[in-house]
């Protein structure tokens, strides 16, 4: 059951973190990832954000691995 709570909590953390991210990159990671949607032109950008944030947050990125955060 810990391990499950602390799960949970590390996904409530990183949904934190694409909100962060802004509005447009969450709504373009959540329609390509949980519903399967095809990213349009004009927001390959915003779905690049919202999944650059996302892999910085899950230690996915040299700088993240590194302790620095991209801007």
């Amino acid at each position: 059951a810990a391990r499950e709570r602390r799960e949970v909590a590390k996904m409530l953390e990183a949904h934190a973190v694409l909100i962060a991210a802004g509005k447009l990159a969450e709504a373009s990671v959540r329609a390509v990832c949980e519903r399967g949607e095809s990213a349009a032109a004009f927001e390959i950008i915003n779905l690049r954000n919202g999944l650059r944030w996302l892999a910085e947050f899950w230690g996915l990125t040299k700088d993240a691995r590194n302790g620095k955060r991209a801007e």
